[in-house]
């Protein structure tokens, strides 16, 4: 049959079938859960590191971490704690499916230090990946673990990207720095910017793939209610201030829109 359901009665469901369902739910992001244990914090040593209690959804499979766990590190090599997902392997069973004897030992998940990362696609026939959760490196003997901020963002909050502004236009205070992130699918803006007429204000990387043009009206930094301003995001990535009431008070970035 051409057209599979899934989650239909009696509809067989594999691993991978689910994998793929819930990276989509999770705007396909692998991430440390917040709120799950310990989180998945990291305890550095003098020679190894201890994995805490938590959770990661990672290319849609969930990993738990039960007990701490210590993993040893090789002196002075430089690399990675990785969370590995490997379908190479074949899992093992014994006991009778859906009685209580039943256990499975899972060959396809690890959890090591590797000095390589190995980023294959497990939802689109790639069979090995390696989700870092930290870094390692050995500075004069002394060992350093850094989390992944990207792996952790959810815990730590996704950090803003601030851009090069265009000439042109300005800040209007430090406290008020124009910045965006990609959050689940999601372009977030934040911060102020003053231009004395319209133009370009500055360009997203070309990571970030706007989709459609697409048009915001924003509040000026004014006492005056029905100042506004009217910005436009455009294809090319470009952030552009077309029109002000007031060009010289400049302009709120408060911009959260969907662009999946």
């Amino acid at each position: 049959m051409a057209v599979n359901g899934y989650q239909f009665d009696r509809s067989k469901v594999s691993a991978a079938n689910d994998a793929n369902l819930y990276d989509y739910l999770n705007a396909c992001t692998s991430k440390v859960l917040p709120n799950r244990g310990d989180e998945l914090d990291i305890i550095v040593g003098t020679g190894d590191v201890v994995i805490q209690t938590g959770t990661a959804l990672i290319q849609g499979r969930l990993v738990e971490i039960t007990e701490p766990l210590v993993i040893t590190l090789p002196n002075a090599v430089d690399g990675y704690i990785s969370i590995t997902l490997d379908l190479t392997q074949i899992n093992s069973s014994s006991g009778t499916p859906g009685q209580s004897d039943y256990s499975v030992i899972n060959n396809q998940l690890r959890v090591e230090f590797v000095t390589t990362l190995i980023q294959g696609d497990t939802l689109n026939n790639d069979l090995i990946y390696t989700f870092p959760l930290a870094s390692i490196e050995w500075s004069s003997g002394e060992l350093n673990a850094i989390k992944n901020e990207e792996a952790y963002s959810e815990i730590f909050g996704i950090p803003y990207i601030y851009p090069s502004l265009n000439s042109g236009v300005s800040i209007i205070s430090e406290d008020y720095l124009p910045g965006f992130r990609m959050k689940r699918g999601r372009l977030q803006m934040k911060g102020a910017l003053i231009t004395n007429g319209p133009r370009t204000l500055f360009v997203l990387p070309p990571e970030i793939i706007v989709k459609e043009r697409m048009g915001f009206t924003l509040a000026q930094v004014s006492s005056v209610a029905n100042e506004k301003a009217t910005i436009y995001l455009h294809t090319d990535n470009r952030v552009e201030l077309l029109a002000a009431t007031n060009y010289t008070k400049g302009v709120w970035l408060a911009i959260d829109i969907d662009i999946t």
